[in-house]
């Protein structure tokens, strides 16, 4: 009669065990699953970006392409170690509008917002003139001390993102 109750005792923990790895395994499908979403959005690449003489005077400059999201975001991080000018900055910014706009011309239609902190999911929605847009999150967490541009970046596109839903 013992061995019974041991056995009963040994299924149900066997059973919970499994419940948690299979819970943990869809858990982790979808994690990975939306990082792969944010990860294909912030690294595509419009085909019909064009870049006007000050930006690849600013690429030439700073030896990277300016043609997604990704590395306009690791320009505007490293801002002060960059040392870019009232100037860059200007070109900078009319640049995102434009990124924003090819992407929105290829159906890449979605919104960012950072935080200083770690571990957020990576991908949200919000409604936007009726229609459910993704929203990127993106957490820098201390990699910067001042995030001014790097808020801006996200106004900047978000404002031209939202203009054109």
């Amino acid at each position: 009669m013992r061995q019974t109750a041991v056995v009963k005792h040994l299924k149900k923990t066997l059973a919970i065990i499994l419940l948690l790895l299979f819970c943990e395994n869809i858990y982790s499908q979808q994690t990975e699953s939306q990082s792969e979403i944010f990860n294909s959005l912030i690294n595509y690449i419009p085909s019909a970006l064009n870049n006007d003489d000050f930006v690849s005077d600013l690429e030439k400059r700073y030896k990277t392409k300016f043609n997604y999201v990704n590395v306009l975001f690791t320009v505007a991080l490293s801002e002060k170690e960059l040392k870019l000018t009232e100037k860059d900055i200007l070109i900078f910014e009319k640049h995102l509008q434009d990124l924003a706009i090819e992407l929105y011309k290829e159906g890449k239609t979605f919104l960012l917002k950072g935080y200083m902190s770690h571990g957020c999911n990576p991908i949200s929605s919000e409604m936007i003139n009726e229609k459910n847009v993704k929203v990127l999150i993106w957490c820098y967490g201390d990699m910067v001390k001042d995030d001014k541009l790097i808020l801006r970046f996200f106004e900047i596109f978000n404002n031209q993102m939202k203009i054109l839903i």
